[in-house]
């Protein structure tokens, strides 16, 4: 089966799929940006720790947080900026990781 615009190819070792994505979002990357539709937290700190030199560690607590966004990948402040101020969520500095946690 073809793939036309707009759609992309994921490959698992079942098989693979076709879907249909938002290109905004795939072509973000190439201007230094992740877009975050409603994605749980968790999965938007794996994505954005891959472009970090200082990683995001998560506590369970708040991983199934919903993010929608678009941030710029090398400005892992404004991301953690972001998630502070917008959520009950605090930062620390822990062994060369920042924590995300719940704010008590």
């Amino acid at each position: 089966m073809p793939i036309t615009p707009g759609q992309e190819l994921a490959a698992t070792a079942g098989g693979y799929s076709i879907k249909r994505v938002d290109l905004r979002t795939a072509e973000a990357w190439e201007h230094g940006q992740i877009v975050f539709n409603d994605r749980p937290l968790a999965e938007a700190v794996e994505q954005i720790n891959r472009y970090l030199s200082t990683p995001i560690a998560l506590d369970p607590g708040v991983a199934g947080l919903k993010v929608s966004g678009v941030f710029n990948v090398r400005d892992l402040d404004d991301f953690v900026n972001t998630l502070t101020s917008f959520f009950p969520v605090q930062s620390t500095r822990e062994h060369g990781h920042i924590v995300l946690k719940e704010r008590r």
